[in-house]
């Protein structure tokens, strides 16, 4: 499988050392659910009302709680929060998807 890092394709098996801004530690968030935690820039990724962001900081709260969701191979990324999945758009954005419960994949 291949992605795009700063706008050049690459496999998996290219990822190099050095980008860390694509780097996270799986955290457990409790009940079940996980956070994603970069350490170089010691933040979470987060789901606010609006976006997906990064938290700015090392506190975790519920916007940066995510249930895995098994797509039988893959998997999604539910907020209960927002009651949202985290959604990639065609052109490279990282977004919010419109409201589903965390059984209904969009």
């Amino acid at each position: 499988s291949s992605w795009a890092v700063n706008s050049y394709k690459c496999a998996v098996n290219q990822m190099q050392d050095n980008w860390v801004s694509v780097q996270f530690e799986v955290a457990d968030a409790g009940m079940g659910q996980i956070a994603l935690y970069n350490p170089h820039f010691k933040s979470f990724v987060a789901m606010t009302n609006s976006e997906i962001k990064g938290t700015g900081g090392t506190k975790l709260t519920d916007e940066g709680h995510f249930t895995v969701v098994d797509m039988g191979g893959n998997i999604a990324l539910h907020n209960a929060k927002y009651n949202r999945f985290i959604a990639l758009r065609s052109h490279g954005s990282v977004d919010r998807s419109g409201v589903k419960d965390g059984d209904a994949i969009p």
